[in-house]
Formats: structure tokens, C-alpha cells, sequence
């Protein structure tokens, strides 16, 4: 269950984020340019393959000028909608 868990945390991550970030009108250039990422960075993130730290949490919301608290909620949110299916 712990690597289902974490694939699936992953993807809603990314789902999250791609959300916030096109609300916002950026492109994942954009956003790695904000968040001082590998311009590749934003995509891998957004697609599931990577999971994020919490330092590159608080930079992904800098970047995107919404507090944190508020991306991992959305995530939370969209990771518990997920286990429930």
C-alpha cells in the first residue's frame, strides 16, 4: 500500500499544481523560471514522476504567489478523492 500511496500522493500533487499553475496563466517554463527549477522540473512534478520536498513546495508556491498551505490542501484534497475511488 505505501508505494500506491505514494504514486498516487504524487500524482495529485501534480494534478494540483498544473491547476494552480494554469488558473494563474503560466506556462511550466514560467513557473521553473519563478521557482529558480530546471525548466523540466515543472512537468515532472505535474506528471506524477517526481514528489516534491518541502522546500520545493514553499518555491512552487512563491512562484505561483499562493501560500503553500493552500497548494498542499488542493493536493490533500485531490489525493483523498483518488483513495476513495
Amino acid at each position: 500500500m505505501t508505494t500506491r500511496l505514494r504514486i498516487q500522493s504524487a500524482r495529485a500533487f501534480g494534478h494540483a499544481l498544473k491547476a494552480a499553475r494554469t488558473e494563474r496563466g503560466l506556462s511550466q517554463e514560467d513557473l521553473a523560471e519563478r521557482g529558480d527549477f530546471d525548466r523540466t522540473y515543472p512537468s515532472m512534478l505535474e506528471r506524477g514522476r517526481r514528489s516534491p520536498t518541502f522546500f520545493v513546495i514553499l518555491q512552487l508556491a512563491l512562484g505561483l504567489r499562493m501560500d503553500p498551505v493552500e497548494l498542499f490542501v488542493q493536493a490533500v484534497a485531490r489525493l483523498q478523492g483518488e483513495v476513495r475511488s
